[in-house]
């Protein structure tokens, strides 16, 4: 209860641009099935000179969103998952050992922002 918002606030500040980099990835997705796929079958067949740049143009742009999508994505995996684990570092600091002022928060919370 008194640890809801810095657990909120920890999960919020180590996932915050994982979701975003997911949200223009899908994006991009949605864009590219309902654009590209659809009308593509067509246009693959006519093959002219500005269609096969058109493709070549968008696949870079989709390239380029799923290289910074896979960087967020090991980002998160390399430093920021661990932000919510810092309200528990203090109670395993050896120097705090018999410092009762700060108590960590119960460990449901980290099950919850594991899970």
């Amino acid at each position: 209860e008194e640890h809801t918002a810095e657990i909120v606030e920890g999960l919020r500040d180590c996932g915050v641009d994982l979701l975003d980099q997911s949200r223009t990835g899908l994006s991009s997705v949605k864009d590219w099935l309902s654009g590209s796929v659809q009308n593509g079958r067509l246009h693959f067949l006519l093959k002219t000179r500005e269609r096969k740049e058109m493709w070549a143009t968008q696949l870079a742009e989709h390239e380029k969103v799923r290289e910074y999508l896979s960087a967020e994505l090991e980002r998160f995996r390399n430093k920021r998952r661990f932000r919510v684990l810092d309200l528990y570092r203090s109670s395993f600091d050896p120097h705090q050992e018999g410092n009762f002022d700060h108590h960590p928060p119960a460990h449901r919370y980290l099950f919850q922002a594991y899970a």
